[in-house]
């Protein structure tokens, strides 16, 4: 749930066959392709692993291009090793190199963009399956795997989506799946069914109905999850089958239907003649000579087709083309409408998706400025997520969504490369050191453990895993409105601190124009990237029918106080705000300390028309009793100095940035004691007396975060941030607002 205050985002069986303590780990199981023979996972021997098990007949000969058929088999099949990857040019051919790339580059890329040199086969339409053997006779949840790639890489063996950690520490059965690629899967070619790459997940999905009891699994609670353009392929999934989903639950990482555009009918078709002429393969027999090649030669073919012209990262050519049967021409119109199946979703993306996708601009030799870099992520990911869960929540789906920003050492690209494209993926899949070879840091373990809890929570409990287990509130598109309700007694003019964040900007103004408030708006200038992301969702969200509703714009929070930028750095950034948006104020916001002692001077003597002093009698220990002396004493010395450097106030606009007190739920810091009643009284003496002096103030915060991290004091301990609303999370008002 998104409040006004600071934005976090979060980052919310066993049928016929019943797998016992009783049953051997990779003991043979009667499926629809045979009975299946696997064996312990290698690092997790507790765990049955069962690998390449086929899901449809071979797509060869006449069945290349064409719609997955199926397949069965009462034959003994020995799941041991996974089957050869289906035809692909991988990412990494050549190796991509990057300025400053770490050690553990090259490892990570290779098993991420398909470059581990696995052997191909058109014969790969097949899936994997994790298992562990309980006591528990309860049906387990089930999640099936599909891997991204632009829909022309990837596969499953990599040690990137191994199921053996995630089964091991959920109660689930885990299924990964091949799927045909690039020409293969979306070949274009005139008169046949198209994106028959889409159609073999739905295939293993099948599978995986009629036969995951024999594994342990319940077929009625199946969660399909993907990444990137697997996370796009899950959402088209609830768009093409509306009426028949088979699946209970929707994971999207990086990626929803909004995310990339589908190739037109035109463009696939005579991308397809283009490739089968340079084979020599035209006129009426065209798909007879196609089928007849090699499969290294349609797919060599394939590589020569030049993609259409883009100012950023072109598209592959052969990807998901409009039929409107399984890849519909108006994503944005169909979400709107509400036109999915109405399943579950958890859905989120990274927070710097760019960082990976800067490698293959750079062998392209595409240069973007960070301002492009950081739209593009918001396009791409930001917005297309923010966009899908606000069209689930608006139709009263379950909905849950996430913001990713792990920067660990041992992921790392190269310096800068932040939380990028995929590697959130290690989180749930538990396989970081497996990739790298490097240890994993204590609070990467522990966000392993938190994620690949809440994704099995999720899988098993799709409709209240979340919320129930992890308190993790459902993606409500009305909160805005909802927190405007609640307010409009008390304020008609609201601050955020991140424009990009959790789609702020986009989502708040529509919101505070329909219940007649103002918004402050906040940008990060703290590092390039956050200053850049901020801006282009200002640039984005700032129309001339939203600009009205816009009181002001803060470049940082406490940047001073924080040392992340000198006073001088943090001007030039507030300059160049004001230089994008002229009509609107711009300032910022900062510890009456910093102003006090002459820190922000140069704001001061640099023209700054707005400038926010927090203070905080709590985080300076004091008792509530001397809480309002210190608090008043606090604004008097910042203003005294503001005025003093100044001249004058007149042509300055000065508020109490932040105040506020900690109610029951809070913690205790120094010889400040947190409760409602200490924050009632702090409300009334100290925040009143401000405003009988004629200062205004923002009071800290609207509402209750109980998912929100801890913070530091002066003295550089922490205490909790998660009940300093003065509304419940609920949106209960705790004492009276009134003075």
């Amino acid at each position: 749930m998104k409040h006004l205050s600071p934005i976090v985002c979060l980052v919310s069986l066993l049928s016929t066959f019943v797998l016992s303590y009783h049953l051997v780990v990779g003991a043979t199981v009667q499926t629809s392709s045979g009975a299946i023979t696997g064996h312990a996972a290698r690092n997790r021997t507790e765990v049955s692993e069962y690998l390449g098990i086929p899901y449809a007949q071979p797509p060869t000969g006449g069945l290349r291009f064409a719609a997955p058929q199926t397949y069965n088999s009462s034959q003994a099949f020995n799941a041991s090793t996974y089957s050869p990857d289906c035809p692909q040019m991988g990412l990494t051919v050549p190796p991509l190199k990057y300025p400053g790339q770490t050690p553990q580059f090259a490892s990570i890329i290779e098993d991420f963009a398909g470059g581990r040199g696995n052997a191909q086969s058109e014969d790969c339409l097949t899936l994997n399956v994790w298992t562990k053997s309980t006591e528990s006779q309860q049906k387990k949840g089930v999640l099936l795997w599909i891997h991204g790639g632009k829909f022309t890489l990837g596969d499953t063996n990599t040690p990137f989506y191994q199921g053996q950690y995630l089964v091991d520490s959920q109660d689930i059965v885990f299924v990964s799946i091949n799927y045909r690629l690039n020409i293969f899967g979306f070949s274009g070619a005139p008169g046949l069914t198209q994106n028959v790459g889409l159609l073999d997940q739905r295939k293993a999905i099948e599978w995986v109905r009629d036969n995951i009891a024999s594994f342990g699994g319940d077929p009625a609670r199946i969660s399909i999850m993907g990444q990137s353009a697997g996370g796009s392929a899950v959402d088209y999934y609830s768009y093409t089958y509306l009426d028949d989903p088979i699946v209970a639950g929707l994971i999207s990482h990086s990626g929803t239907a909004l995310s990339f555009t589908p190739n037109t009918p035109e463009f696939s078709r005579s991308s397809f003649l283009t490739a089968a002429s340079s084979l020599g393969c035209e006129g009426s027999n065209v798909l007879a000579c196609m089928r007849s090649q090699d499969f290294q030669a349609v797919l060599n073919a394939s590589a020569k087709v030049k993609p259409l012209p883009s100012a950023a990262l072109a598209q592959p050519v052969f990807h998901p083309t409009v039929d409107n049967i399984t890849v519909f021409e108006d994503y944005r119109a169909l979400s709107a409408a509400g036109a999915f199946a109405k399943i579950p979703y958890l859905a989120g993306n990274t927070n710097n998706e760019d960082g990976f996708y800067r490698l293959s601009a750079r062998s392209q030799n595409i240069t973007l400025t960070p301002s492009q870099w950081a739209l593009w992520d918001l396009e791409g990911f930001t917005c297309a997520t923010s966009t899908t869960a606000a069209d689930r929540a608006k139709a009263e789906v379950s909905m849950w969504r996430y913001r990713y920003f792990g920067d660990w050492p041992n992921l790392r690209l190269y310096p800068g490369s932040g939380a990028y494209h995929g590697c959130d993926l290690h989180m749930v899949f538990g396989g970081a050191e497996d990739v790298t070879g490097l240890p994993n840091t204590d609070f990467e373990t522990w966000t392993t453990e938190y994620m690949m809890g809440a994704w099995g929570s999720f899988v098993n409990d799709p409709v209240n895993g979340l919320s129930e287990e992890l308190f993790w509130p459902e993606y409500n598109a009305t909160d805005y409105e909802a927190d405007f309700d609640a307010l409009g007694g008390s304020s008609k003019l609201v601050r955020t601190y991140s424009s990009n964040e959790c789609n702020t900007a986009q989502q708040i103004l529509p919101a505070a124009a329909s219940k007649g408030f103002k918004v402050v708006l906040g940008v990060w200038p703290d590092t390039e990237a956050s200053f850049n992301a901020d801006t282009a969702a200002l640039q984005s969200a700032l129309t001339s029918e939203m600009l009205p509703q816009v009181y002001a714009i803060t470049v940082g929070s406490e940047a001073l106080y924080r040392a992340s930028l000198t006073a001088q750095q943090l001007l030039s950034s507030i300059q160049s705000v004001q230089k994008m948006f002229p009509t609107v104020k711009v300032g910022t916001a900062d510890s009456w300390n910093k102003y006090a002692d002459g820190t922000a001077d140069p704001l001061i003597e640099g023209g700054v028309k707005l400038l926010l002093v927090n203070a905080f009698a709590y985080w300076q220990g004091q008792q509530v009793s001397n809480a309002t002396a210190t608090y008043l004493d606090d604004l008097q010395q910042a203003f005294g100095h503001i005025q003093e450097i100044a001249g004058s106030v007149d042509a300055i606009e000065i508020w109490n940035g932040e105040s506020g007190w900690p109610s029951d739920g809070g913690t205790d810091y120094g010889s400040a004691q947190a409760g409602t009643q200490n924050a009632q009284t702090f409300f009334s003496k100290a925040i009143c007396a401000a405003l009988d002096w004629g200062f205004n103030v923002f009071y800290f915060e609207a509402f209750d975060e109980p998912w929100k991290p801890a913070s530091k004091g002066l003295d550089g301990s922490s205490a909790d941030e998660t009940h300093w609303g003065a509304f419940t999370s609920d949106r209960n008002a705790k004492f009276p607002l009134t003075c």
